[in-house]
């Protein structure tokens, strides 16, 4: 796992700026080593910061080119299904002077060109420049697990693995992206591949740009995972072995390291799983990792428990060492942190934990964390995947009936945890499916979202829209959502975040649960297992049951949270009044004052549950503050 730069066009200055100071930016990424390839005559810049993971030697350097000479790359990844690779594009008996993936992709390419890509399994983004031609090639894969963010202003493109090397440079005006800070307030992401700066752009997962020797931009689109109108047909037990089959060959093959190699342990059916499968391949002592915190209870604001207390069983159960640490450090200080290693204005203070855990394992000699993540968003782990379900038989309700069922939510107390999800379901039951869907990712309705800043425009969630409405049909509502939970709840947010907090310590967090054929498999498997009368993820947790106590198994589900409702009221209070005062939200010049003081008062009398949306606002400030 590394970092990645580069520049190619016209100016000079633009290059030799990202060359003395790209490194900088994007060292943490890649700690090991570093390399620079520096094309002069084409005015061209690979920059790479190195993670070493596989292949320790320096056969495994980069900028790296290929044998024939023709292509140089810079990748930041893994691939999970390297020798498959292999033996398809080079052959068993094809020579390598290495052992590292990035030389199997590399030869692979320089061979058969853009058609690998359907064939590697893995997280990834990488650049390619081809020598012969002067073209560039960018790709990032399926699932959107690592970022790639890329300029392309007068024949000027650069890229990098993260947006503070380009925000350095002076390709970018900086101009905030308003549509995008609206998504962040309302959704704590952007979706597709707008950012918080207008110049500024994500690779879509699954895609690729080329750039060709006059500068000139073409997107292309490879692979993505679309929902599948067909089915698996077949017994009941059938399908559950070969759900547990895809994922401890998942699992199996995400070990694959030449480093030590440590695990979230949540407590949860998602990691105890993990952790378990992983037990029984290594057969050794495994280090796991949790986050401990007294103010997580049913009775605090947040309304969740900690995963402690489960962590400890399952601990205990497989025999492993647990490795606990605290979120209750210098928390208005670590904010200011993971606003700057994040890049974007996440609004999301988990980020902390993984940040955090990421941070111990560091220390402890682990570059390599394997985590849960992703399980939910395939399998049917939230509450809105149930809520989806009881959405059948809103079509029952007279309509008259449930515009007073919307109307009677105003008399709930948002400041109560089961109020507060109550309210959110019965708002939302007025609007057409998609716009159903849609909502349940709120923490802020659209309308209250826009009033909030100086420019009210509603038009500003195009993105979203399309992602479901460029769906066949005949697709399922559950369908639907779980599009939109990968396309953009995985991609735009909890894979950004992961990766981010991670790299901020130089570690890889690698994902099995979207390992691609286990995400295929799950495309496919019926809604009836995926969800058992209103048993949410009941195929992977009957596909486990071997693996895990039922202890573990009926546990309640918690989030992967922080108690920040107690936080805003306690350790972030001064810095939510300084970030929040009249005089810093007209100093920024993009939130209304009223509008935001309204909304603090509204959450505070328990009128409306504002506290996330309030959060991403002093993460917007701050974010201003750091980059511009």
């Amino acid at each position: 796992m590394c970092g990645i730069a580069g520049y190619f066009g016209n100016s000079k200055n633009e290059l030799e700026h990202l060359k003395k100071y790209g490194i900088d930016s994007i060292k943490h990424r890649g700690p090991d080593n570093h390399g620079i390839m520096h094309w002069e005559d084409q005015n061209c810049l690979f920059l790479h910061t190195r993670l070493a993971i596989r292949d320790l030697s320096q056969t495994g350097a980069q900028p790296m080119t290929s044998k024939d000479g023709r292509y140089t790359i810079v990748y930041n990844g893994e691939l999970y299904n390297t020798e498959t690779v292999k033996e398809k594009f080079l052959g068993s008996q094809y020579s390598l002077r290495g052992s590292a993936d990035t030389e199997v992709i590399l030869e692979s390419f320089a061979k058969h060109g853009i058609k690998i890509l359907k064939g590697l399994n893995g997280i990834f983004a990488f650049a390619l420049r081809d020598n012969l031609s002067n073209q560039i090639y960018l790709f990032r894969d399926p699932v959107g697990v690592k970022p790639l963010y890329y300029i392309y202003k007068n024949n000027h493109f650069a890229f990098s693995s993260e947006m503070k090397t380009l925000l350095s440079s002076n390709l970018t005006e900086k101009n905030i992206n308003i549509n995008a800070a609206k998504c962040h307030v309302r959704f704590m992401w952007s979706p597709g591949e707008e950012t918080i700066v207008s110049d500024i752009k994500k690779l879509l997962p699954g895609h690729g740009i080329i750039i060709n020797n006059k500068k000139e931009m073409k997107k292309i689109h490879y692979k993505t995972f679309e929902p599948s109108l067909e089915k698996v047909i077949g017994k009941e037990t059938d399908i559950i072995d070969e759900c547990k089959k895809k994922i401890e060959k998942a699992v199996k093959r995400q070990l694959v390291s030449d480093v030590p190699v440590g695990f979230f342990l949540s407590g949860g059916v998602d990691s105890s799983a993990i952790v378990s499968i992983s037990k029984n391949i290594l057969k050794e002592k495994l280090e796991c990792f949790t986050i401990h915190d007294d103010e997580l209870n049913e009775k605090s604001k947040d309304g969740f428990t900690g995963d402690y207390k489960y962590a400890k069983i399952m601990a205990d159960y497989l025999d492993v060492n647990l490795n606990t640490m605290s979120t209750k450090k210098t928390i208005s200080q670590d904010l200011e942190k993971m606003i700057y290693f994040m890049d974007e204005p996440n609004g999301d203070p988990a980020c902390l934990n993984t940040y955090y855990i990421a941070e111990h394992a560091k220390k402890m000699g682990i570059s390599v964390l394997l985590g849960g993540t992703g399980a939910d968003d395939i399998f049917t782990g939230y509450r809105r995947h149930t809520a989806v379900k009881l959405d059948d038989y809103i079509n029952y309700i007279p309509k008259k009936l449930r515009g007073y069922l919307s109307k009677s939510s105003s008399f709930l107390d948002t400041r109560n945890a089961n109020q507060r999800r109550v309210k959110k379901y019965l708002d939302n039951i007025q609007n057409d499916e998609h716009q159903r869907i849609i909502n349940y990712f709120n923490w802020l309705e659209k309308d209250i979202v826009s009033n909030l800043f100086i420019d009210k425009s509603t038009q500003y969630d195009g993105e979203i829209y399309s992602s479901i409405n460029t769906l066949p049909n005949e697709t399922k509502k559950l369908d639907k959502m779980l599009h939109i939970e990968r396309l953009h709840f995985l991609a735009d947010h909890n894979l950004n975040y992961s990766d981010k907090m991670g790299m901020a310590h130089g570690v890889e967090i690698r994902v099995p649960y979207l390992d691609h054929d286990l995400v295929e498999f799950a495309l496919k498997a019926p809604h009836r297992l995926l969800q058992k009368k209103y048993s949410n993820k009941w195929l992977l947790k009957e596909s486990m049951k071997d693996y895990i106590p039922k202890s573990i198994m009926n546990r309640p589900k918690t989030g992967f949270g922080v108690p920040l409702r107690e936080w805003l009221s306690t350790e972030l209070l001064d810095l939510k009044n300084d970030l929040l005062s009249n005089d810093q939200l007209k100093k920024d010049g993009i939130f209304d004052p009223i509008s935001v003081k309204k909304l603090i008062k509204d959450d505070a009398n328990g009128y409306i549950d504002g506290t996330y949306s309030i959060f991403a606002i002093m993460c917007i400030n701050l974010w201003i503050r750091k980059f511009v």
